[in-house]
This record gives C-alpha cells, structure tokens and sequence, in this order.
C-alpha cells in the first residue's frame, strides 16, 4: 500500500524532527474496494475498520508511545531499553523480512514466528532462511498461536529447550559397552 507507506514515513519524519511521538491513519472516505475488503477483515479488527479511519484509536494509544530520546555519541543509561537488551522478537509468521526482524536475526535473537497471523510481506522462515531456520546466529521457532510464542518465551527464558517440548522425542539409543 503506497499511501499507508508514505504516511508512515511521515509520521517518521515528523518524531525525528520534533522529538515527539507522530501517528497516522488514513484520511479517505470509503471506496467500493474498501467496502468489498471490510467483508474479509477478521471479526477482531471490524470495530477498527468501520471508524475506517482508525484514528480514534491512534489517538487513544498515542498517549502510551514510548518516550523519544535524542541520538547521542554517550550510550544510552542501562534503564533505556536498548536493542541489545532484546532476547526475543515475536513476529507473524511471514512478516520476517522487515529491517528490525533482520537486524535482530543478525545479532543471534530468537524470533518467534506466530503462523495463525499472516500478513501481505509474504516473507516466511523458509522462504528467508531454508528449513534451518537460521541466520547469523540467531534462529526462528514456529508457534501456532500467540498463546504458544508465550509458552515458548517462558520456555527460552527458563532455559528449556523447545525439542523437550514437543512428543517427538528421539528413541533411547542402547550403548554396548
């Protein structure tokens, strides 16, 4: 979507110039493409779209944007979330080829990829990374649903491997001695 891109680099633009958090929502009056298309949005997103601008709730949540700091040659207190405080990145499931995903893939972060939501960037584990999964250290775990990318964080944070967790586990091999 040109125009959805465009205003998200306005609103980008805007925060780094003026230091405040900027939102967007689209500013169109309904077309018959958009009626059409209103008919196939999950029953989760029809309050957002038949305010079909959606800026009531740009507005609502804009108050809870994380607060901007200003880039400087002194790094960052400890108290400022930083990417290298990110041990886990959870993501639809083939929406992976986005610049944050990739960067994070790159520095050995675990991305959780949520298979029940897809998106139109059509850019999946495999299709990124093969069957491993893997890239500059840093792996990607199928879940089925966001309530499984829970169980798996709980899980990664406690140390527990996500093999140990599923049925499938390798038989007892016998060692002669």
């Amino acid at each position: 979507d040109a125009v959805a891109g465009a205003e998200a680099l306005v609103s980008r633009l805007l925060a780094r110039r003026t230091g405040l958090p900027a939102a967007h929502a689209p500013a169109f009056a309904p077309t018959d493409d958009s009626i059409q298309e209103l008919l196939e949005v999950s029953p989760k997103a029809c309050a957002e779209e038949l305010g079909h601008t959606f800026l009531p709730c740009v507005l609502a949540y804009l108050r809870r944007a994380p607060r901007l700091l200003p880039l400087t040659p002194t790094p960052a207190p400890d108290s400022v979330l930083q990417a290298r405080h990110v041990d886990a990145v959870v993501a639809p499931y083939n929406a992976l080829g986005g610049p944050a995903v990739l960067s994070f893939l790159a520095r050995g972060v675990l991305v959780i990829a949520v298979q029940e939501n897809e998106t139109s960037m059509k850019v999946d584990r495999d299709g990124l990374l093969g069957q491993q999964g893997v890239l500059g250290g840093g792996r990607v775990a199928l879940a089925r649903s966001y309530a499984e990318a829970a169980g798996l964080l709980a899980a990664h944070r406690a140390g527990i491997s996500f093999e140990s967790l599923t049925a499938k586990v390798e038989p007892v091999r016998v060692i002669e001695l």
